[in-house]
């Protein structure tokens, strides 16, 4: 299977226009309607607002004709299973190769995404690249063009995780991302 995570920029929703319109919808026609305060109301709500969206409600998509969904589309194919076992370091054969240029801290490190990475304190305030090698799970770091010291990449997890184990942690992970999200949006407002 081969899943590529689109990630849209927090307060963008012109990026991903198909999920917003749906999500406004879905507010608009469901949630503000019938306010269900229970987890068994919200069981029912979906199971109504599904059979409506799909069935009955006309779309105004150009492929549905102002039709609803499933007049439109009366044979779907039907999805695939969902992986029993998902490698949750897939994600970096999708960035093999790729550089990253950073500054040396007078510390002698270096950061990427929220990892900090020794390089060397000789090095400080030199700029480096950093080469992602997927196959092996490491940096190269360049200086000058020429191959300084490897790494490896932090935050991996090294071990497949069947899909039951891997849905929190990745739920987990994306909260604490908008918690980190949220604190530097907090800091920018203070600062300026």
């Amino acid at each position: 299977m081969n899943i590529q995570a689109e990630i849209c920029p927090p307060q963008r929703p012109d990026k991903n226009g198909f999920v917003e319109r749906y999500n406004r919808t879905y507010e608009y026609e469901a949630i503000r309607i019938y306010r269900p305060a229970t987890f068994d109301q919200a069981v029912e709500m979906n199971q109504a607002i599904r059979q409506h969206y799909n069935f009955e409600r006309p779309n105004q998509a150009r492929s549905c004709g102002n039709q609803p969904p499933r007049s439109a589309f009366p044979n779907l194919p039907t999805l695939p299973n969902l992986p029993q076992v998902v490698d949750p370091d897939g994600w970096l054969k999708a960035i093999d190769g790729r550089l990253y240029s950073r500054r040396v801290s007078p510390a002698g490190t270096v950061k990427v995404d929220k990892h900090a990475y020794y390089i060397s304190r000789d090095q400080r305030g030199r700029h480096v690249v950093l080469r992602v090698r997927a196959s092996d799970q490491q940096f190269q770091v360049e200086l000058n063009g020429q191959l300084f010291k490897t790494l490896p990449i932090k935050g991996l997890q090294h071990r497949l995780m069947s899909f039951e184990t891997y849905l929190p942690f990745i739920c987990q992970q994306a909260v604490s991302e908008w918690r980190q999200y949220l604190r530097k949006a907090r800091y920018v407002r203070l600062v300026a």
